[in-house]
């Protein structure tokens, strides 16, 4: 890897350390906890608000992330595309500052829009994978990448903590807020070297085809990778796989904030304290699991990952003790990266070079668009039984469906298994 990097590679690297700091402080800790206790009141109901709310951003995401990269390989319009739902997203966060109490609706709109901008972004980004390195070498940067991205979460922590730090007591709501406002310019700002030096995509299309014919040949294009599945056996194999490991780690992801502020009587400055810890510990882990992947194979690898996801949950549902919250976070701090960028590999190996765009987009469609149902899952049951340690337990359900399947999927040689 030190022999292959490149102002590429390196904004590729970069891209990462930048949408990480708004993965945490938007949905995964900062806004998360803000719209559960002020936003909706603490009300009953609120965690399945909540998940309402995650569970559409991905499934409008999901939709239009296929049509998005289809559009983005035909016109050669990948890097464009990446810069305008990057900076979409950042838009969209930085006005989450106007959000106050009571504005469910408002709130919503906003959140649901720059999760949509994010997860096409995401999309777009990771097709770059299969452009920058060799095969055998994707594991590694794609765990580096996922690893440095941690960096980004706590540097951009660090920027916020200030305004974070007086929790959500009415005369620091201001200053809560501001710290959303930070975090999008903070990832609109890492995101500059990506946007000035990832290669541009190979133009399908003629150049002068207008818009509507682009959009036309996207669709079409769409409908015959559906229609014609079969050719693309093992992607598809994996897509359902990934399809179901993707919900329960994103549930886990999304609620794991609330889970501590509810059952642990956990504060604001003490979540984040456990974050930095996950993010710590994720550094070192996901670049060694990178590296283990491609040596030892990303299927296996995947597998050792979801036996630590299944310890996670278990911890959560029977520990009760005050030091659980921190056994989870180490666990976590394994895994949280990890398993999500061996995928990311296993998947770069599978899709066809020529149309990247196309079955990222089809990526994120799987991942978004079945992680509706995980936080659904968690959110219903936490509300029908009371009890969010059933809501997680429920989330077994789904890795262990994800494990089976992936078993099944074929890999070649040169995807190292």
């Amino acid at each position: 890897m030190p022999r292959l990097l490149n102002k590429q590679i390196i904004s590729f690297i970069l891209y990462d350390v930048a949408n990480s700091a708004y993965i945490l402080l938007i949905p995964a800790v900062g806004f998360a906890v803000y719209f559960r206790e002020i936003v909706a009141g603490g009300a009953q109901g609120a965690d399945l608000q909540w998940a309402v709310l995650v569970s559409l951003s991905f499934g409008v995401a999901g939709l239009l992330a296929p049509f998005v990269g289809a559009i983005a390989d035909l016109g050669g319009l990948r890097r464009q595309l990446l810069i305008g739902s990057t900076m979409g997203c950042c838009l969209l966060a930085a006005a989450l500052t106007l959000v106050g109490p009571g504005d469910v609706v408002f709130g919503g709109i906003l959140f649901v829009g720059a999760q949509v901008f994010y997860t096409i972004a995401i999309a777009l980004y990771d097709s770059y994978l299969r452009d920058l390195v060799p095969k055998n070498l994707a594991g590694r940067l794609s765990g580096i990448a996922w690893g440095a991205g941690y960096l980004g979460g706590i540097a951009c922590l660090a920027l916020v903590f200030p305004l974070l730090s007086g929790g959500l007591e009415e005369d620091n709501l201001g200053r809560y807020r501001l710290s959303f406002l930070v975090t999008a310019a903070f990832f609109l700002l890492v995101s500059i070297p990506a946007f000035v030096f990832l290669p541009r995509a190979a133009v399908t299309a003629s150049r002068t085809t207008g818009v509507r014919d682009l959009l036309l040949g996207a669709h079409r294009g769409i409908w015959h990778t559906v229609k014609h599945w079969r050719n693309s056996r093992q992607v598809f194999k994996f897509l359902i796989s990934y399809f179901l490991i993707s919900d329960s780690i994103v549930a886990i992801i999304f609620f794991t904030s609330i889970y501590l502020a509810v059952n642990f009587d956990y504060t604001v400055t003490q979540i984040l304290m456990l974050t930095v810890l996950i993010q710590a510990i994720g550094i070192p882990a996901t670049a060694i699991l990178g590296h283990l992947g491609d040596y030892w194979g990303l299927k296996r690898t995947i597998f050792v990952t979801l036996a630590i996801w299944t310890a996670v949950v278990l911890v959560m549902v029977l520990g009760t003790e005050s030091y659980i919250p921190w056994v989870m976070a180490g666990l976590m701090g394994l895994v949280i990266g990890s398993t999500q960028s061996l995928c990311r590999s296993l998947y770069a190996h599978l899709v066809p070079r020529d149309r990247l765009n196309e079955f990222f987009g089809f990526s994120a469609f799987a991942g978004k668009l079945s992680s509706m149902f995980g936080p659904l899952a968690f959110g219903l049951v936490s509300l029908v039984t009371g009890s969010q340690r059933l809501g997680l337990l429920s989330l077994l359900v789904f890795f262990g469906l994800g494990g089976v399947l992936l078993l099944f999927v074929r890999v070649e040689a040169d995807a190292t298994e």
